[in-house]
């Protein structure tokens, strides 16, 4: 993405605490109603968000992950990622949400999600705020990550989606892609969540065609799904904080990182730690790279990059 200012890392609401949360979003549910794995009725997958609807966002977050763009409505600039993002998540199937913010409005979100310009996106899963970027950026690319934090909230157990009137605008059909019957099994285990019977039929797939470039690719994801599974984000990067030489909690925090669509903290992160590991090792890190590199799409320029900084490593 142009302009890539990846923070990943959580931040501190604290500020908002004593802001006026008595009204939710018109856009989110009763906090009654919230519940992973549920399906509730709001008015738009797509509304606005301002100081006062705020506490609705987070509470709507129990149920399905929610994007959260910055704009200023008279910059034009940010209008075709606005756009982007909007028919993306519409087309999600009810699995995310779009609130958009008024910078100029909305002080107190600035502030408090430390915005230093326009657009800014933030993802907002289970209550937890984290940064997504700041600074224009190329929206065909932007929209790329929406899968990745459908499939993230879904290895961490959140399972719910949401009907609303804006939903379903998908791209025409003759422009999607059909799926392959030879990985129907596999896909359908995996949209079920059922990693480990997804991970054999793609494996199966490859046995009998191992030239299958994107059965390979989807294998890739599937195990990273895998090893995400009944983790959440806190204690995985919590590990990490407590084990930084750690092998297994690093590696963790990469595939978090590569699932959130933070790809070069991934990537940089292995390479890291690749650098001052022993020759075993490295191995392991080598392997998980490589697979990550067919997570992200073997022609990224970003994983054009970071293979350079291996082969330099290597030799």
């Amino acid at each position: 993405m142009a302009d890539n200012r990846y923070i990943g890392r959580g931040l501190d609401l604290s500020y908002l605490a004593n802001q006026n949360q008595s009204a939710a979003a018109t856009a989110t549910p009763d906090s009654g109603q919230q519940a992973a794995g549920q399906t509730i009725d709001i008015p738009a997958a797509v509304f606005t968000v301002t100081e006062q609807s705020f506490q609705g966002v987070m509470q709507l977050s129990q149920v399905v992950p929610v994007i959260l763009l910055f704009v200023n409505p008279a910059d034009q600039a940010t209008v075709a990622l606005h756009d982007a993002l909007a028919t993306g998540v519409r087309g999600a199937g009810g699995k995310l949400t779009l609130g958009v913010i008024d910078a100029t409005a909305s002080p107190s979100l600035v502030q408090a999600f430390s915005v230093q310009t326009v657009p800014t996106a933030a993802l907002v899963l289970a209550g937890q705020p984290e940064l997504l970027f700041q600074g224009q950026q190329d929206p065909n690319a932007v929209v790329t990550v929406l899968p990745q934090i459908v499939s993230l909230a879904a290895a961490q157990g959140m399972t719910g989606t949401v009907n609303a009137p804006d939903l379903g605008e998908t791209a025409p059909a003759e422009t999607q892609n059909p799926v392959n019957p030879e990985h129907q099994k596999a896909l359908d285990a995996a949209e079920a969540g059922d990693y480990k019977t997804a991970i054999a039929e793609y494996k199966n797939v490859l046995a009998r065609n191992p030239r299958d470039n994107e059965a390979s690719a989807a294998l890739a994801q599937v195990e990273l799904l895998e090893r995400l599974s009944g983790k959440s984000a806190q204690e995985i990067r919590e590990a990490a904080a407590n084990s930084p030489h750690g092998l297994s909690e690093q590696m963790a925090v990469s595939d978090l990182d590569i699932a959130g669509g933070h790809i070069e903290d991934g990537f940089l992160r292995l390479l890291d730690l690749f650098e001052n590991s022993t020759p075993d090792d490295r191995a392991h890190i080598q392997e998980r790279l490589l697979k990550l590199f067919e997570v992200v799409g073997v022609i990224d320029p970003r994983v054009s990059a970071a293979r350079r900084k291996l082969a330099n490593l290597l030799y």
